[in-house]
């Protein structure tokens, strides 16, 4: 008895610790929802005012640099334009190399003091040495330098402004997601919960711990998967727990996560959809498998698990939801299945 209520004491006050980190967390995110809005705004802002500026100074330029019997009359910088990228542009590093080194010998015949920072910029947004050599041909001798220069700083200030937008996008997603997650604005009760946005929210929340291993996720999801009545912050906690440790089971390399939903027509009594995680991890022992939702119980190594995931899973899906939990594991091939009814009424 004095072990059992060792136990449940422990249990009550790691209880407490979640729900305290959850309202910090759900209070850090509405601090900083304004913020991240307001800098994803002026990003975006400096982006199309930066493209203006573009236009403006290139029709200014187009009459002191080209040489003489070039048609000017439209937009001439049109074929740096149209291969220029900024979003989406990736080379493999052996590519990138030959690529900056051809520039990079180019430069330099031109007497560029600067031709790697020069080079490296270019090829980062799909310049090469032929496109500059030919464009450079239409230009006046003593101008090519100081147009070089100018692309050079006009496509690094376009570059920066779309990683800071690509970052504040990122952060007001994650700020939205961490908000959602922790159901903040709608406290402990019950709600619709879209179970895909829940899922996803989860997996959001949880990406830091992804870029440690070379994970491939799989969502497979059910069209037309009904709403559920259900604690949304209390049943985020139950996907966190399950994803985690699917995380943590799956291995460095190759790791391969299944994130599914599906109505479960073998339930006659009540409308019911399902959630499967399933991962191709080490899978657990069949002697331990009746013991995984015990409390304190676990698996991992001391000092990266308290063994009261499961068991808080198990006790929100089974107690509040009048649902059910089921796992089947073998080794490269563990699932847990939640069950959960549409209804609570």
């Amino acid at each position: 008895m004095a072990e059992r209520l060792q136990e449940i004491n422990q249990l009550s006050y790691q209880r407490e610790k979640l729900i305290s980190l959850g309202t910090m967390a759900a209070g850090l995110a509405h601090e900083l929802n304004n913020p991240a809005s307001a800098a994803r705004r002026a990003s975006q802002r400096l982006r199309s005012t930066l493209d203006e500026f573009d236009q403006h100074s290139s029709s200014m330029l187009k009459n002191f640099i080209f040489k003489p019997g070039i048609d000017v009359s439209g937009y001439p910088f049109q074929p740096l334009l149209d291969n220029r990228r900024l979003e989406n542009f990736q080379l493999d590093s052996l590519d990138r190399s030959d690529k900056e080194d051809d520039l990079i010998g180019w430069l330099e015949e031109r007497g560029i003091d600067d031709p790697f920072d020069m080079a490296s910029a270019f090829v980062e947004v799909g310049y090469n040495k032929h496109l500059l050599a030919s464009f450079s041909e239409k230009l006046l001798p003593d101008q090519v330098d100081n147009f070089l220069r100018w692309v050079h700083k006009e496509t690094e200030m376009l570059r920066l402004a779309q990683d800071l937008q690509e970052s504040t996008s990122r952060l007001q997603a994650l700020v939205t997601a961490v908000k959602e997650y922790s159901y903040m604005d709608q406290g402990s009760q019950v709600q619709d919960v879209d179970l895909h946005r829940s899922l996803d929210n989860t997996i959001l929340v949880l990406k830091h711990k992804w870029k440690h291993k070379n994970i491939q996720l799989i969502r497979d999801y059910s069209p037309g998967l009904p709403p559920i009545q259900a604690y949304g912050g209390e049943l985020n906690q139950v996907w966190t727990n399950l994803i985690d440790n699917a995380i943590d089971a799956v291995p460095e390399k190759d790791g391969r996560i299944t994130v599914r939903t599906f109505q479960d027509f073998t339930c006659t009594t009540t409308p019911t959809v399902a959630v499967g995680i399933q991962d191709n991890g080490t899978g657990i022992p069949e002697e331990i498998r009746n013991r995984i939702f015990d409390p304190f119980f676990t698996t991992k190594e001391p000092g990266k698990g308290t063994g009261i995931g499961l068991e808080i899973s198990h006790r929100i899906v089974v107690g509040q939801h009048k649902g059910s939990i089921e796992v089947e594991s073998a080794p490269g091939n563990t699932r847990f299945t939640v069950y959960l009814p549409v209804s609570l009424s």
